[in-house]
């Protein structure tokens, strides 16, 4: 079981007991044992860090998203999951609706599918060209920067890389969008 903190374990104690009884149990910081694990992955209470290990994990073969859950937004966006039941959660039409974006993250998308770790200058490049993008009034946000490499199929710790740094390096990455 993927928890996303280790203070989630020590709150629940229907956490704790299933560990007591044989669970294994991670963060997203530390999956400890989880990386060798070969059962079935149950994300608790999923943010998008725990996703983003669940997906570096070689046993992850389906997510089962729980609920409308906005944190979890670019995931749905990117992977448009199928509903099991209750009210279907609706994709967004288009991930990243600013163009020139979307074209920086395609150009660069077969050099991570291909290379197995991404050289430094070519790093260097994309998000030089992302930030020149962002502030000459192409606004887009963190996780729509995620979403859209998830959707273009970028190795899981790429595109959560990608994610941390529009954090961090975008101040006002909560801008909304330009009108497509």
């Amino acid at each position: 079981m993927l928890v996303p903190d280790l203070v989630t374990l020590d709150r629940a104690r229907h956490l704790r007991q299933a560990q007591s009884k044989g669970a294994i149990i991670g963060s997203a910081q530390e999956p400890g044992d989880l990386a060798q694990w070969a059962g079935p992955l149950v994300v608790y209470w999923p943010t998008l860090a725990t996703l983003a290990v669940a997906e570096t994990m070689a046993v992850t073969r389906t997510v089962v998203v729980a609920l409308n859950n906005d944190t979890l937004r670019p995931w749905v966006d990117a992977f448009d999951p199928e509903c099991l039941a209750g009210a279907p959660v609706a994709p967004t039409p288009v991930v990243l609706p600013v163009p020139l974006v979307r074209r920086a993250m395609v150009y660069y998308t077969h050099r991570f599918q291909r290379e197995p770790a991404v050289p430094e200058p070519v790093w260097r490049m994309l998000l030089r060209r992302l930030e020149h993008l962002y502030h000459h009034g192409e606004h887009f946000t963190a996780e729509s920067l995620l979403a859209l490499a998830w959707q273009l199929h970028w190795p899981p710790d790429t595109a959560w890389e990608l994610h941390q740094w529009a954090t961090r390096s975008l101040p006002q990455a909560d801008l909304p969008h330009p009108a497509p």
